[in-house]
């Protein structure tokens, strides 16, 4: 199959917060923490598990989508009921399969290999992203979206709205790429339900997919978005990613 390229349950380490739906008392803090509401990356998708708001992902493929493998940690691989929703959910389609990365690691909330791919019932009709095959660089410029909560301590915020916003590239590790922590307004960091959503980059005039949005560093990451962040760097894991879409 060709390719051109989180709302998980509370049963994560605070660290992770992404994939995380509960509150901290202190917590208070928007989606895409210094980010802003978009109707652009069509392809970026809200994950709906059982009627309820899930994660974020990506479509790479006509029938394929990538996330986060927290996103499904201890869940069904043959879910009964997981849709993909488009543009602000008018487009839906249903999910039915999702194969997680043989060597997904959890340790105390620092997740490694974190990747899933999911297969789709039909193509939801939108043009892919590419996936990146160059190693990111330090200082290069990112994109993320996603679907977090608008307030942590409201459930209602989490509404499916999408948001995004800009960062850059800090240290890079082997399988991970990390984001620093915003020093001024204009720069923005992924927050509590972010898992899953897609951190950008335009190369040579052209979107490509750089990395999945995992978790943080720190353990007060339940507390404020002003963290550093990571993601699973999608380059490391380019020849799974292509041997399980098939």
């Amino acid at each position: 199959m060709p390719i051109a390229r989180h709302i998980a349950p509370c049963v994560l380490f605070s660290s992770l917060l992404f994939g995380c739906g509960s509150a901290s008392p202190s917590d208070s803090q928007q989606k895409i923490y210094q980010g802003k509401i978009t109707s652009d990356y069509a392809a970026v998708g809200l994950l709906v598990r059982d009627g309820k708001l899930w994660c974020s992902a990506t479509l790479i493929g006509p029938e394929l989508v990538l996330s986060a493998g927290h996103c499904f940690e201890g869940k069904s691989e043959k879910p009964a009921s997981l849709f993909i929703e488009f543009n602000g959910g008018s487009i839906r389609t249903q999910v039915t399969d999702v194969i997680v990365h043989p060597q997904y690691s959890d340790w105390f909330g620092r997740v490694t290999q974190d990747f899933a791919l999911l297969k789709l019932a039909s193509s939801p009709g939108i043009a892919p992203i590419k996936l990146a095959s160059q190693a990111p660089v330090k200082g290069e410029a990112v994109t993320f979206v996603g679907y977090g909560y608008t307030d942590s301590l409201a459930k209602d915020s989490f509404d499916g709205t999408k948001r995004m916003g800009s960062n850059q590239v800090g240290t890079v590790e082997a399988k991970k790429l990390f984001f620093p922590k915003p020093q001024d307004d204009k720069t923005s960091q992924v927050c509590r339900g972010d898992s899953g959503g897609p951190v950008f980059a335009t190369r040579q005039g052209e979107l490509e997919l750089i990395g999945v949005v995992s978790g943080s560093t720190e353990g007060a990451a339940s507390k404020t978005c002003r963290i550093e962040a990571y993601a699973a760097r999608v380059d490391a894991f380019l020849s799974w990613i292509q041997t399980a879409a098939n």
